[in-house]
This record gives C-alpha cells, sequence and structure tokens, in this order.
C-alpha cells in the first residue's frame, strides 16, 4: 500500500499539488523538459560520401526514447535534413562525411533555423518554435568502433593509415612508409625516408641531397652496380660501358 500512496498520477508526484508553490514548480519542470539542449542519435541516411562536394545533411534518429506518464518508451521518428559540421576555413577542409549507423550527438538550435539552411545567409527564423529536434545539427560521432582509417598523433609522432595497408608514421629518425608509394611528379628528399614491406615507385625525378644507400643493391636501366661487369678496352684507358 505505501508504494501505492505515493505513486502520483502520470509525471505528477503526490506532493506536486499540495501547495501553490509545488504546482507552479511542476508546471515550470514540465515546461523545461521541452526544452532541447542536445540528444544522442543514429544516422540513418547521409547525403554525401566522401566526395568533394559542400557539406551536406543527414537523417538522424533519436536514440534515448520518450516516455509517456505511465513510463512507457516509444522510440522517435526520424529527423530529416539536419545539416552536419566539418573542420573547414574558407577553401581549406578536411573531409569526413558521416556514415549510416554511426551514433553521434545532435545540438538543437533555440531558434528555427530552416531559412538559414536554405539560403545559407542571414534570414528571419522560419516559424515561432523553440528548441526543436528539427533545428538540429549533428555535431560528429561518439560512441563508435575502432575505425578503419585514421590519423593518429600519439607521444612520439603522427600516423596515417587507410584500410588497404598502407601506413604513414613519423618518428624521431624520420618518416616510415609500410606498403607502396607511387610519386608522378618530382621528390627531392633532404633527409631519410624507408621503405617497409612495399615498393616506392617514382614516374618523375628523385634527387637525394644526401647518401642514397641501397643494403640489397641499386639497379639503374636493369643494370646492377653490385653485380656487373665492365668489359676491358685498350689500357691504359678506362672501361668500356656497363654490361
Amino acid at each position: 500500500m505505501a508504494d501505492e500512496e505515493n505513486k502520483g498520477y502520470g509525471q505528477q508526484g503526490p506532493s506536486d499539488n499540495s501547495s501553490e508553490y509545488n504546482a507552479l514548480m511542476f508546471t515550470i519542470n514540465q515546461r523545461l523538459a521541452r526544452v532541447r539542449t542536445m540528444t544522442i542519435v543514429k544516422v540513418i541516411a547521409v547525403e554525401n560520401d566522401g566526395g568533394v562536394a559542400p557539406v551536406g545533411f543527414v537523417d538522424v534518429q533519436p536514440i534515448v526514447k520518450q516516455l509517456d506518464g505511465a513510463s512507457n518508451a516509444t522510440p522517435h521518428g526520424t529527423i530529416f535534413n539536419v545539416p552536419y559540421t566539418r573542420i573547414q576555413g574558407g577553401k581549406n577542409a578536411v573531409i569526413i562525411d558521416p556514415a549510416v549507423d554511426d551514433i553521434g550527438w545532435m545540438a538543437v538550435a533555440d531558434r528555427d533555423i530552416s531559412a538559414v539552411k536554405s539560403t545559407k545567409a542571414e534570414a528571419q527564423p522560419g516559424s515561432l518554435r523553440k528548441f526543436d529536434l528539427a533545428d538540429g545539427v549533428y555535431m560528429g560521432g561518439i560512441l563508435n568502433g575502432v575505425p578503419e582509417q585514421y590519423v593518429r598523433f600519439f607521444g612520439t609522432g603522427i600516423e596515417l593509415a587507410d584500410k588497404n595497408n598502407n601506413k604513414l608514421t613519423s618518428g624521431p629518425t624520420g618518416w616510415t612508409f609500410v606498403g607502396n608509394v607511387i610519386i608522378n611528379q618530382n621528390l627531392q628528399l633532404g633527409g631519410a625516408i624507408q621503405a617497409v614491406n612495399g615498393a616506392s615507385t617514382y614516374a618523375g625525378n628523385l634527387r637525394v641531397s644526401g647518401t642514397l644507400t641501397g643494403d640489397t643493391d641499386v639497379v639503374a636501366a636493369g643494370k646492377s652496380i653490385k653485380a656487373h661487369t665492365h668489359p676491358v678496352t685498350s689500357a691504359p684507358g678506362t672501361t668500356g660501358p656497363n654490361n
């Protein structure tokens, strides 16, 4: 019986109507519950797919369910055409578009932003609505899994890795490449470069201001520096071309 006596009707507790103050606070709290600040959402659809394009929009679903007065849970519907953020300054950007099933957080504007979304310029609110989920902005991923491609900053350097097992890592001795390196223009080196478990292919010229060292061999136009021979011509004189 004690639990039944302390149980309110809907979201109203037994003491919420016991005084004018309590009734007023209940009304205030009910109104504050309608003020959206941020929420966690799942990405349902994405307009862009990593291409060089303007910042796009996503469709999202809030994943913290709604509760009625009897604590029955109801899923949210989809919120369409939500702009998402990008790291960009002028014509410079890091392009990482959201992906379907990403979990992230969405901030909610205090006024209707639909006119600004449409014109991308200063505009009056599209309506008198306030703190509405329709005026959300997707701010980026949280609670997601292990990435396959990444840029990582750590104690001794920087690491850039892709899903093809190519990796570029900096350290105290220089940059280390894992995988193939293909360069279609000229490359000029002032320090050390090391390729691990892969080949480096250069379509342009390669200029090294230091020493170029081959631990196994150096081959030029199919001729091995380590194993080549020179035919003997008349002596004294010079040797003939490389065989």
